[in-house]
Protein backbone atom coordinates (compact mmCIF):
# COMPACT_ATOMS: atom_id res chain seq x y z
CA UNK A 1 0.00 0.00 0.00
CA UNK A 2 1.52 3.21 -0.85
CA UNK A 3 2.04 5.56 1.64
CA UNK A 4 -1.08 7.99 0.36
CA UNK A 5 -3.22 5.90 0.20
CA UNK A 6 -2.22 4.42 3.82
CA UNK A 7 -2.28 8.46 4.97
CA UNK A 8 -6.12 8.22 3.45
CA UNK A 9 -6.84 5.10 5.44
CA UNK A 10 -5.66 6.11 8.65
CA UNK A 11 -7.35 9.00 8.79
CA UNK A 12 -11.08 6.89 7.69
CA UNK A 13 -10.55 4.99 10.58
CA UNK A 14 -9.50 8.11 12.73
CA UNK A 15 -12.88 10.19 11.46
CA UNK A 16 -15.21 7.02 12.19
CA UNK A 17 -18.00 7.48 15.24
CA UNK A 18 -17.50 3.99 15.98
CA UNK A 19 -14.30 2.66 18.44
CA UNK A 20 -12.00 0.68 16.33
CA UNK A 21 -9.19 -1.07 17.94
CA UNK A 22 -6.81 -3.32 16.03
CA UNK A 23 -4.82 -6.05 17.59
CA UNK A 24 -1.88 -8.66 16.21
CA UNK A 25 -2.12 -12.44 16.74
CA UNK A 26 -0.75 -12.09 20.17
CA UNK A 27 -3.84 -9.87 21.30
CA UNK A 28 -2.11 -6.89 21.83
CA UNK A 29 -3.37 -3.47 20.55
CA UNK A 30 -1.96 -2.03 17.63
CA UNK A 31 -4.06 0.60 16.92
CA UNK A 32 -7.31 2.56 18.09
CA UNK A 33 -8.92 5.67 16.94
CA UNK A 34 -10.02 9.05 18.45
CA UNK A 35 -13.42 7.03 19.36
CA UNK A 36 -12.11 4.13 21.52
CA UNK A 37 -10.45 6.91 23.54
CA UNK A 38 -13.76 8.96 24.39
CA UNK A 39 -16.10 5.34 24.61
CA UNK A 40 -12.99 3.58 26.88
CA UNK A 41 -11.88 6.58 28.41
CA UNK A 42 -8.14 5.92 27.80
CA UNK A 43 -5.76 7.95 26.01
CA UNK A 44 -4.36 5.77 23.13
CA UNK A 45 -0.62 6.05 24.09
CA UNK A 46 -1.77 3.90 27.63
CA UNK A 47 -3.84 1.37 25.04
CA UNK A 48 -0.81 0.24 22.20
CA UNK A 49 0.86 -2.60 23.44
CA UNK A 50 -1.23 -3.54 25.74
CA UNK A 51 -3.53 -6.82 25.42
CA UNK A 52 -7.11 -6.12 24.13
CA UNK A 53 -8.53 -7.91 27.50
CA UNK A 54 -8.01 -4.83 29.36
CA UNK A 55 -11.33 -3.48 27.49
CA UNK A 56 -13.24 -6.24 28.89
CA UNK A 57 -14.99 -7.07 32.10
CA UNK A 58 -11.97 -9.15 34.51
CA UNK A 59 -14.15 -12.19 34.83
CA UNK A 60 -14.48 -12.33 31.07
CA UNK A 61 -10.74 -12.28 30.61
CA UNK A 62 -9.63 -15.85 30.51
CA UNK A 63 -13.13 -16.64 28.34
CA UNK A 64 -12.02 -14.31 25.84
CA UNK A 65 -8.25 -15.68 25.34
CA UNK A 66 -9.97 -19.04 24.57
CA UNK A 67 -12.07 -17.23 22.15
CA UNK A 68 -9.53 -15.28 20.20
CA UNK A 69 -7.16 -18.36 19.93
CA UNK A 70 -9.95 -20.21 18.19
CA UNK A 71 -10.57 -17.09 16.09
CA UNK A 72 -6.94 -17.23 15.23
CA UNK A 73 -7.00 -20.56 13.50
CA UNK A 74 -10.38 -19.63 11.63
CA UNK A 75 -10.63 -16.05 11.19
CA UNK A 76 -13.45 -14.61 9.47
CA UNK A 77 -15.74 -11.44 9.11
CA UNK A 78 -18.67 -12.14 12.09
CA UNK A 79 -20.32 -9.36 13.98
CA UNK A 80 -21.59 -10.14 17.49
CA UNK A 81 -23.61 -8.87 20.40
CA UNK A 82 -26.94 -8.71 18.39
CA UNK A 83 -29.03 -10.86 20.06
CA UNK A 84 -26.51 -10.96 23.26
CA UNK A 85 -25.36 -9.23 26.32
CA UNK A 86 -22.04 -7.82 25.58
CA UNK A 87 -19.96 -5.64 27.64
CA UNK A 88 -16.92 -3.42 27.49
CA UNK A 89 -15.17 -2.33 30.82
CA UNK A 90 -14.50 1.34 30.79
CA UNK A 91 -11.13 3.24 31.95
CA UNK A 92 -12.73 4.33 35.58
CA UNK A 93 -14.76 1.09 36.05
CA UNK A 94 -17.88 1.09 34.45
CA UNK A 95 -19.54 -1.14 32.05
CA UNK A 96 -20.83 -0.48 28.81
CA UNK A 97 -23.20 -2.72 26.48
CA UNK A 98 -21.40 -3.35 22.71
CA UNK A 99 -21.83 -4.48 19.72
CA UNK A 100 -18.65 -5.71 18.23
CA UNK A 101 -17.79 -6.19 14.29
CA UNK A 102 -14.69 -8.33 13.21
CA UNK A 103 -12.45 -8.76 10.65
CA UNK A 104 -9.26 -10.34 10.01
CA UNK A 105 -6.51 -8.92 7.61
CA UNK A 106 -2.88 -10.67 6.45
CA UNK A 107 -0.12 -8.34 6.34
CA UNK A 108 3.56 -7.81 6.25
CA UNK A 109 3.63 -7.85 9.51
CA UNK A 110 1.25 -10.63 10.31
CA UNK A 111 -1.94 -10.98 11.11
CA UNK A 112 -4.18 -7.94 12.29
CA UNK A 113 -7.77 -8.30 13.34
CA UNK A 114 -9.95 -5.23 13.49
CA UNK A 115 -13.00 -4.82 15.94
CA UNK A 116 -15.33 -2.14 15.50
CA UNK A 117 -16.81 -1.80 18.86
CA UNK A 118 -20.81 -0.05 18.66
CA UNK A 119 -21.87 1.81 22.07
CA UNK A 120 -25.46 0.26 22.34
CA UNK A 121 -26.76 1.66 25.20
CA UNK A 122 -29.10 4.23 24.11
CA UNK A 123 -30.54 1.69 21.84
CA UNK A 124 -30.97 -0.74 24.86
CA UNK A 125 -32.45 2.34 26.50
CA UNK A 126 -35.08 2.44 24.10
CA UNK A 127 -35.40 -1.04 23.33
CA UNK A 128 -36.54 -1.03 27.32
CA UNK A 129 -38.83 1.73 27.38
CA UNK A 130 -40.67 0.26 24.33
CA UNK A 131 -40.91 -3.44 25.70
CA UNK A 132 -42.14 -1.48 28.85
CA UNK A 133 -44.36 0.27 27.09
CA UNK A 134 -45.79 -2.83 25.18
CA UNK A 135 -46.19 -4.71 29.04
CA UNK A 136 -47.85 -1.27 29.68
CA UNK A 137 -49.93 -1.54 27.10
CA UNK A 138 -50.66 -5.12 27.72
CA UNK A 139 -51.82 -4.85 31.24
CA UNK A 140 -53.66 -1.83 30.35
CA UNK A 141 -56.12 -3.81 28.09
CA UNK A 142 -56.65 -6.32 30.80
CA UNK A 143 -57.19 -3.89 33.00
CA UNK A 144 -59.73 -1.99 30.85
CA UNK A 145 -61.54 -5.13 30.57
CA UNK A 146 -61.70 -6.65 33.56
CA UNK A 147 -63.03 -3.47 34.98
CA UNK A 148 -65.62 -3.15 32.26
CA UNK A 149 -67.31 -6.60 33.55
CA UNK A 150 -66.26 -5.50 36.79
CA UNK A 151 -68.52 -2.66 36.62
CA UNK A 152 -72.16 -4.08 35.51
CA UNK A 153 -71.52 -6.15 38.35
CA UNK A 154 -70.91 -4.01 40.55
CA UNK A 155 -73.91 -2.01 39.20
CA UNK A 156 -76.38 -4.68 39.96
CA UNK A 157 -74.75 -4.97 43.77
CA UNK A 158 -75.08 -1.44 44.17
CA UNK A 159 -78.58 -1.07 42.45
CA UNK A 160 -79.90 -3.97 44.53
CA UNK A 161 -78.94 -2.86 47.73
CA UNK A 162 -79.88 0.58 47.23
CA UNK A 163 -83.31 -0.98 47.13
CA UNK A 164 -82.92 -3.35 49.56
CA UNK A 165 -81.90 -0.19 51.97
CA UNK A 166 -84.98 1.69 50.82
CA UNK A 167 -87.25 -1.14 51.95
CA UNK A 168 -85.39 -2.14 55.13
CA UNK A 169 -86.52 -0.51 58.55
CA UNK A 170 -83.34 1.68 59.10
CA UNK A 171 -82.09 0.67 62.83
CA UNK A 172 -82.42 -2.86 62.05
CA UNK A 173 -79.70 -5.23 61.04
CA UNK A 174 -80.21 -6.63 58.04
CA UNK A 175 -80.67 -2.54 57.15
CA UNK A 176 -76.77 -1.96 58.57
CA UNK A 177 -76.12 -4.93 56.42
CA UNK A 178 -77.86 -3.88 53.46
CA UNK A 179 -75.51 -0.57 53.98
CA UNK A 180 -72.01 -2.01 54.48
CA UNK A 181 -72.79 -4.27 51.17
CA UNK A 182 -73.69 -1.28 49.24
CA UNK A 183 -69.95 0.61 51.20
CA UNK A 184 -67.93 -2.51 49.81
CA UNK A 185 -69.03 -2.34 46.32
CA UNK A 186 -68.35 1.90 46.72
CA UNK A 187 -65.15 1.25 47.57
CA UNK A 188 -64.64 -1.67 45.03
CA UNK A 189 -65.87 0.89 42.31
CA UNK A 190 -63.31 3.01 43.37
CA UNK A 191 -60.87 0.70 42.56
CA UNK A 192 -62.01 0.05 39.08
CA UNK A 193 -62.29 3.55 38.37
CA UNK A 194 -58.52 3.16 39.33
CA UNK A 195 -57.71 0.49 36.91
CA UNK A 196 -59.66 2.91 34.22
CA UNK A 197 -57.75 5.45 34.36
CA UNK A 198 -54.82 3.51 34.21
CA UNK A 199 -56.15 2.14 31.49
CA UNK A 200 -57.18 5.49 29.99
CA UNK A 201 -60.31 3.82 29.47
CA UNK A 202 -62.12 6.28 32.47
CA UNK A 203 -65.04 8.38 30.50
CA UNK A 204 -63.89 12.14 32.46
CA UNK A 205 -65.29 15.70 32.27
CA UNK A 206 -63.09 18.03 32.42
CA UNK A 207 -64.04 21.25 33.61
CA UNK A 208 -61.92 25.04 34.79
CA UNK A 209 -60.97 24.55 38.22
CA UNK A 210 -59.15 26.35 40.81
CA UNK A 211 -56.49 24.13 42.39
CA UNK A 212 -56.35 25.90 46.02
CA UNK A 213 -60.23 25.35 46.21
CA UNK A 214 -60.69 22.18 45.64
CA UNK A 215 -57.50 21.02 48.06
CA UNK A 216 -59.48 23.26 50.53
CA UNK A 217 -62.60 21.56 50.31
CA UNK A 218 -60.69 18.18 50.62
CA UNK A 219 -59.00 19.31 53.84
CA UNK A 220 -61.81 17.96 56.26
CA UNK A 221 -61.37 14.62 54.64
CA UNK A 222 -57.94 14.47 54.07
CA UNK A 223 -57.83 15.22 58.32
CA UNK A 224 -59.45 12.42 58.71
CA UNK A 225 -57.44 10.04 56.19
CA UNK A 226 -54.30 11.39 58.36
CA UNK A 227 -54.93 11.14 61.95
CA UNK A 228 -53.36 12.92 64.43
CA UNK A 229 -50.16 11.69 64.13
CA UNK A 230 -49.17 13.09 60.94
CA UNK A 231 -48.81 16.86 61.20
CA UNK A 232 -50.03 18.67 57.91
CA UNK A 233 -48.89 22.40 56.24
CA UNK A 234 -50.83 23.66 53.34
CA UNK A 235 -48.89 26.48 51.06
CA UNK A 236 -51.34 27.21 48.43
CA UNK A 237 -49.81 30.67 46.61
CA UNK A 238 -52.18 33.25 45.99
CA UNK A 239 -53.92 33.92 42.70
CA UNK A 240 -53.39 30.23 41.69
CA UNK A 241 -53.92 29.67 37.96
CA UNK A 242 -57.11 27.15 36.97
CA UNK A 243 -56.44 24.33 35.08
CA UNK A 244 -58.18 21.74 32.98
CA UNK A 245 -59.05 18.52 34.44
CA UNK A 246 -61.69 16.39 35.75
CA UNK A 247 -62.01 17.72 39.11
CA UNK A 248 -63.15 13.96 40.56
CA UNK A 249 -59.55 13.04 38.83
CA UNK A 250 -58.03 16.36 41.00
CA UNK A 251 -59.31 15.04 43.90
CA UNK A 252 -58.04 11.52 43.44
CA UNK A 253 -54.56 12.72 42.57
CA UNK A 254 -54.51 15.05 45.98
CA UNK A 255 -55.96 11.49 48.15
CA UNK A 256 -53.74 8.97 46.31
CA UNK A 257 -50.46 11.13 47.36
CA UNK A 258 -51.98 11.52 51.06
CA UNK A 259 -52.58 8.33 51.52
CA UNK A 260 -48.98 7.54 50.05
CA UNK A 261 -47.47 9.75 52.13
CA UNK A 262 -49.62 8.89 55.27
CA UNK A 263 -48.19 5.24 54.86
CA UNK A 264 -44.72 5.75 54.35
CA UNK A 265 -44.91 8.10 58.03
CA UNK A 266 -46.64 5.48 60.28
CA UNK A 267 -44.61 6.62 63.67
CA UNK A 268 -46.20 10.42 62.57
CA UNK A 269 -44.04 13.34 60.55
CA UNK A 270 -44.85 16.38 58.54
CA UNK A 271 -47.26 16.36 55.66
CA UNK A 272 -47.21 19.52 53.06
CA UNK A 273 -49.45 20.73 50.37
CA UNK A 274 -47.86 22.88 48.28
CA UNK A 275 -49.39 25.00 44.99
CA UNK A 276 -47.68 27.66 43.27
CA UNK A 277 -47.23 28.94 39.72
CA UNK A 278 -44.41 27.30 37.47
CA UNK A 279 -42.62 28.79 34.35
CA UNK A 280 -41.26 25.70 32.41
CA UNK A 281 -38.82 26.35 29.67
CA UNK A 282 -38.02 23.98 26.40
CA UNK A 283 -36.67 20.81 27.27
CA UNK A 284 -38.65 20.21 30.55
CA UNK A 285 -39.08 16.52 29.61
CA UNK A 286 -42.15 16.00 27.06
CA UNK A 287 -43.81 19.27 28.46
CA UNK A 288 -44.04 22.13 26.08
CA UNK A 289 -42.75 25.65 27.76
CA UNK A 290 -45.43 27.35 28.94
CA UNK A 291 -47.21 28.16 32.32
CA UNK A 292 -48.25 25.59 34.88
CA UNK A 293 -49.55 24.95 38.37
CA UNK A 294 -47.27 22.94 40.20
CA UNK A 295 -49.50 20.58 43.22
CA UNK A 296 -46.31 19.18 45.78
CA UNK A 297 -47.33 16.81 48.40
CA UNK A 298 -44.05 16.32 50.38
CA UNK A 299 -43.80 13.92 53.30
CA UNK A 300 -40.69 12.80 55.95
CA UNK A 301 -41.60 9.56 55.73
CA UNK A 302 -39.31 6.89 54.77
CA UNK A 303 -38.39 7.83 51.50
CA UNK A 304 -37.37 5.40 48.68
CA UNK A 305 -33.91 4.26 47.65
CA UNK A 306 -33.07 4.34 43.89
CA UNK A 307 -33.93 0.67 42.56
CA UNK A 308 -37.67 1.38 44.41
CA UNK A 309 -37.96 5.03 42.35
CA UNK A 310 -37.08 3.55 39.30
CA UNK A 311 -40.03 1.48 39.54
CA UNK A 312 -41.97 3.76 41.64
CA UNK A 313 -44.91 4.53 38.73
CA UNK A 314 -45.18 0.77 37.69
CA UNK A 315 -48.50 -0.55 37.74
CA UNK A 316 -49.26 -3.08 40.68
CA UNK A 317 -45.97 -2.07 42.19
CA UNK A 318 -45.83 -1.93 45.88
CA UNK A 319 -43.21 -2.30 48.99
CA UNK A 320 -46.03 -2.23 51.12
CA UNK A 321 -47.15 -5.87 52.74
CA UNK A 322 -49.50 -7.77 51.29
CA UNK A 323 -53.49 -6.50 51.90
CA UNK A 324 -51.89 -3.03 52.39
CA UNK A 325 -51.78 -2.06 48.74
CA UNK A 326 -52.87 -2.46 45.38
CA UNK A 327 -49.71 -1.06 43.83
CA UNK A 328 -51.94 1.52 41.58
CA UNK A 329 -51.72 4.06 43.25
CA UNK A 330 -48.70 5.85 42.10
CA UNK A 331 -49.64 4.66 38.41
CA UNK A 332 -53.36 5.90 38.19
CA UNK A 333 -51.90 9.94 39.45
CA UNK A 334 -49.26 9.45 36.62
CA UNK A 335 -51.90 8.53 34.37
CA UNK A 336 -54.43 11.24 35.03
CA UNK A 337 -51.83 13.34 34.67
CA UNK A 338 -50.73 12.45 31.47
CA UNK A 339 -54.07 12.11 30.54
CA UNK A 340 -54.29 16.36 31.63
CA UNK A 341 -50.90 17.16 29.42
CA UNK A 342 -48.83 17.61 32.89
CA UNK A 343 -46.12 15.63 33.72
CA UNK A 344 -44.91 14.23 37.63
CA UNK A 345 -41.81 14.32 39.01
CA UNK A 346 -40.36 12.43 42.30
CA UNK A 347 -37.72 13.08 44.54
CA UNK A 348 -36.94 10.51 47.31
CA UNK A 349 -34.55 9.88 49.88
CA UNK A 350 -34.48 7.02 51.93
CA UNK A 351 -34.90 8.09 55.54
CA UNK A 352 -35.31 11.58 54.52
CA UNK A 353 -38.87 11.69 52.76
CA UNK A 354 -40.45 11.70 49.45
CA UNK A 355 -41.77 15.12 47.45
CA UNK A 356 -44.04 14.44 44.03
CA UNK A 357 -44.57 17.28 41.92
CA UNK A 358 -47.40 17.49 39.61
CA UNK A 359 -47.39 20.10 36.98
CA UNK A 360 -50.48 20.47 34.93
CA UNK A 361 -51.23 23.39 32.05
CA UNK A 362 -52.54 26.43 32.65
CA UNK A 363 -56.16 26.77 31.80
CA UNK A 364 -58.30 29.70 30.63
CA UNK A 365 -62.05 30.25 30.88
CA UNK A 366 -65.20 30.28 34.04
CA UNK A 367 -63.41 28.36 37.09
CA UNK A 368 -66.66 25.56 38.26
CA UNK A 369 -67.64 26.01 41.52
CA UNK A 370 -66.62 23.24 43.59
CA UNK A 371 -69.21 21.11 45.55
CA UNK A 372 -71.90 21.19 42.91
CA UNK A 373 -72.67 17.26 42.68
CA UNK A 374 -75.70 15.93 43.52
CA UNK A 375 -76.07 14.43 47.01
CA UNK A 376 -78.35 11.78 48.80
CA UNK A 377 -80.80 14.57 49.79
CA UNK A 378 -81.76 16.28 46.76
CA UNK A 379 -84.96 15.90 45.31
CA UNK A 380 -85.28 13.96 42.39
CA UNK A 381 -88.71 15.59 40.18
CA UNK A 382 -91.27 13.80 38.39
CA UNK A 383 -90.49 12.35 35.03
CA UNK A 384 -90.16 15.19 32.35
CA UNK A 385 -91.69 12.76 29.96
CA UNK A 386 -94.64 10.75 29.76
CA UNK A 387 -93.29 8.12 26.87
CA UNK A 388 -91.31 5.21 27.59
CA UNK A 389 -87.48 5.12 27.68
CA UNK A 390 -85.98 2.74 25.43
CA UNK A 391 -83.32 0.42 27.44
CA UNK A 392 -80.71 -0.78 25.52
CA UNK A 393 -77.98 -3.16 27.76
CA UNK A 394 -76.78 -7.15 27.19
CA UNK A 395 -76.09 -7.89 30.34
CA UNK A 396 -79.11 -10.25 31.95
CA UNK A 397 -78.52 -8.96 35.79
CA UNK A 398 -78.00 -5.04 34.79
CA UNK A 399 -80.72 -4.93 31.99
CA UNK A 400 -82.78 -6.58 34.48
CA UNK A 401 -81.77 -4.26 37.51
CA UNK A 402 -82.18 -0.56 35.44
CA UNK A 403 -85.90 -1.65 33.91
CA UNK A 404 -86.49 -2.00 37.54
CA UNK A 405 -84.90 1.63 38.37
CA UNK A 406 -86.49 3.07 35.56
CA UNK A 407 -89.83 2.27 36.68
CA UNK A 408 -88.91 2.71 40.27
CA UNK A 409 -88.38 6.80 39.08
CA UNK A 410 -91.64 6.75 37.66
CA UNK A 411 -90.44 5.85 33.51
CA UNK A 412 -92.08 3.23 31.54
CA UNK A 413 -89.15 0.81 30.32
CA UNK A 414 -89.25 -0.60 26.47
CA UNK A 415 -85.98 -3.37 27.10
CA UNK A 416 -84.07 -4.83 24.54
CA UNK A 417 -81.03 -6.91 24.94
CA UNK A 418 -79.12 -5.97 22.05
CA UNK A 419 -79.07 -3.21 19.62
CA UNK A 420 -80.41 -5.25 16.67
CA UNK A 421 -83.83 -5.96 18.44
CA UNK A 422 -84.14 -2.15 20.02
CA UNK A 423 -84.11 -1.34 16.32
CA UNK A 424 -86.93 -3.58 15.67
CA UNK A 425 -88.91 -2.23 19.12
CA UNK A 426 -88.29 1.29 17.81
CA UNK A 427 -89.52 0.88 14.51
CA UNK A 428 -92.67 -0.92 16.76
CA UNK A 429 -93.12 1.51 19.55
CA UNK A 430 -92.24 4.66 17.48
CA UNK A 431 -94.67 7.12 18.96
CA UNK A 432 -94.32 5.75 22.72
CA UNK A 433 -90.56 6.00 23.67
CA UNK A 434 -89.43 9.47 24.53
CA UNK A 435 -85.40 8.80 25.29
CA UNK A 436 -83.08 6.01 24.24
CA UNK A 437 -80.58 4.46 27.28
CA UNK A 438 -78.15 2.53 25.90
CA UNK A 439 -75.08 1.21 27.18
CA UNK A 440 -72.08 1.80 24.60
CA UNK A 441 -69.89 -1.56 24.56
CA UNK A 442 -72.27 -4.34 23.02
CA UNK A 443 -71.25 -7.33 20.54
CA UNK A 444 -71.41 -6.65 17.30
CA UNK A 445 -73.29 -2.71 17.27
CA UNK A 446 -72.64 -0.61 19.66
CA UNK A 447 -74.41 1.93 21.87
CA UNK A 448 -72.78 4.71 19.62
CA UNK A 449 -73.96 3.09 16.05
CA UNK A 450 -77.46 1.98 17.76
CA UNK A 451 -78.35 5.77 18.30
CA UNK A 452 -77.11 6.80 15.28
CA UNK A 453 -79.40 4.40 13.30
CA UNK A 454 -82.04 5.75 15.28
CA UNK A 455 -81.37 9.14 14.97
CA UNK A 456 -81.43 8.97 11.56
CA UNK A 457 -85.28 8.41 11.79
CA UNK A 458 -86.11 10.58 14.68
CA UNK A 459 -83.26 13.29 15.44
CA UNK A 460 -84.57 14.97 18.05
CA UNK A 461 -84.21 11.65 20.29
CA UNK A 462 -82.83 11.98 23.15
CA UNK A 463 -79.85 10.19 24.36
CA UNK A 464 -78.31 8.91 27.37
CA UNK A 465 -75.02 6.54 26.93
CA UNK A 466 -73.93 4.25 30.14
CA UNK A 467 -70.79 2.44 30.10
CA UNK A 468 -67.73 1.93 32.68
CA UNK A 469 -65.60 1.35 29.99
CA UNK A 470 -65.23 3.49 26.48
CA UNK A 471 -62.10 4.83 24.96
CA UNK A 472 -64.63 6.63 22.32
CA UNK A 473 -64.10 10.95 23.16
CA UNK A 474 -67.60 11.74 21.17
CA UNK A 475 -69.45 10.16 24.18
CA UNK A 476 -67.15 12.07 27.04
CA UNK A 477 -69.91 14.63 28.23
CA UNK A 478 -67.71 17.70 26.97
CA UNK A 479 -68.95 16.68 23.74
CA UNK A 480 -72.22 15.82 23.74
CA UNK A 481 -74.57 17.83 21.86
CA UNK A 482 -77.61 19.09 24.56
CA UNK A 483 -79.79 16.04 23.93
CA UNK A 484 -77.16 13.73 24.37
CA UNK A 485 -75.68 12.24 27.98
CA UNK A 486 -73.67 9.93 29.93
CA UNK A 487 -73.83 8.36 32.99
CA UNK A 488 -70.80 6.00 34.49
CA UNK A 489 -71.41 2.46 35.63
CA UNK A 490 -72.13 1.48 38.16
CA UNK A 491 -74.87 3.85 38.77
CA UNK A 492 -77.92 4.26 41.56
CA UNK A 493 -81.43 4.99 40.65
CA UNK A 494 -81.09 8.01 42.52
CA UNK A 495 -77.97 8.89 39.82
CA UNK A 496 -79.94 7.32 36.50
CA UNK A 497 -83.04 10.01 37.91
CA UNK A 498 -80.46 13.05 37.94
CA UNK A 499 -79.16 12.13 35.01
CA UNK A 500 -82.53 11.46 32.96
CA UNK A 501 -83.69 15.23 34.56
CA UNK A 502 -80.51 16.73 32.82
CA UNK A 503 -80.99 15.06 29.80
CA UNK A 504 -84.64 15.67 29.04
CA UNK A 505 -84.74 19.20 30.62
CA UNK A 506 -81.80 19.71 27.80
CA UNK A 507 -83.49 18.44 25.57
CA UNK A 508 -87.10 20.30 25.89
CA UNK A 509 -87.85 23.22 23.27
Amino acid sequence: MTGGRRVRLDQLIEGLTDAVVVVDATGEIVLVNASTEQLFGYDRTELIGRPVELLLPEALHDLHRGHRAGYMLEPRNRSMGSGLDLTARRKEGGDVPVEIGLSAVQTDEGMLIAAVITNVTERRRLEEALVQTQKLEAVGRLAGGIAHDFNNLLTAILGYTEFLTAELEEGTRQHADAREVRAAAERASGLTRQLLVFSRSQTIEPQVINPNERVLELQGLLARLIGESIEVESRLEHGLWPVLIDPGQFEQIVTNLVLNARDAMPYGGQLTIETKKAHLDEGWTELDSGEYVALSISDTGEGMDEQVLARALEPFYTTKPPGKGTGLGLATVYGIVEQAGGDLRLYSEPGVGTTVKVYLPRAVGKVAAPGLAETEHEELEVPLTTRAVLLVEDETAVRSLVSRMLRSLGYDAIVAASAAEAVGLFDLHREEIGALLTDVVMPQIGGRELAERLLQTDPSLPVLFMSGYTEDALLRRRTLAARFSFIEKPFTARQLGYALQRLLGASRP
